[in-house]
């Protein structure tokens, strides 16, 4: 499972924000986010039909954190200039290894964002504005980094993406891929190979997407 933890203070770890758990058949699956409120109930926040590996985690995490009623997130309330979330993969935050860490910082002119997983690493920057909280700042830092305007798109299971058939030939096309999940699958095949330059063999494809399927974790 995942631990996600959250700081909003530069340089000091974060605090366990919850468990993130994933069920499902395929690359289509249901996660559940147990995440503590700031009356330090436990609250669960489930996403059903989730697009496995079309997103990073962190992305996926403040897809759920937006559930949440601004009133009972578990961040600090005013104009903040930084936040960190991290995702460790593991029984425990004790036994665990991080696997993505998203970091924004906001000045009085640009908001810079850092993202690390366990494929390479991304910096973006933005305009910044007056973020009125912690979750604000991070939402606005996902969609530097994933999304192309403020909120996120609709989710879209990669086995939307069409399969193309001709000349005894499958292929899928990389502009049909998400972008995320593009670089996963260079990651899975270590390297690109397809009948063009512009394209994935069909089976390969399959295979893939076979792949995140045998990997899905079970949710707790």
């Amino acid at each position: 499972m995942f631990i996600i933890t959250l700081s909003d203070t530069p340089n000091e770890p974060g605090r366990v924000l919850g468990v993130l758990g994933q069920s499902g058949e395929g690359p289509v699956c249901e996660c559940t986010l147990a995440v503590r409120t700031f009356a330090g109930k436990s609250r669960t926040l489930t996403l059903r039909d989730y697009a496995l590996g079309v997103e990073p985690v962190c992305a996926l995490v403040v897809r759920l954190l937006a559930q949440v009623p601004a009133e009972q997130r578990p961040v600090s309330v005013g104009s903040v200039k930084h936040a960190s979330l991290s995702v460790y993969r593991g029984p425990s935050i004790h036994d665990s290894r991080l696997v993505e860490h998203l970091v924004a910082r906001c000045s009085s002119v640009l908001l810079d964002v850092d993202v690390a997983d366990e494929l390479d690493e991304r910096s973006a920057t933005h305009m910044a504005r007056e973020y009125r909280s912690t979750f604000d700042l991070l939402e606005h830092a996902a969609a530097t980094l994933w999304w192309p305007g403020e909120a996120p798109p609709a989710l879209r299971p990669l086995t939307d993406v069409p399969v193309h058939e001709g000349d005894g030939t499958g292929w899928v096309l990389e502009q049909d891929i998400p972008a995320y999940a593009r670089r996963r699958l260079l990651h899975h095949l270590g390297g690109f190979r397809g009948p063009n330059p512009y394209a994935y063999f069909a089976d390969d494809w399959r295979e893939f997407l076979a792949s995140l399927g045998a990997a899905r974790l079970v949710r707790p």
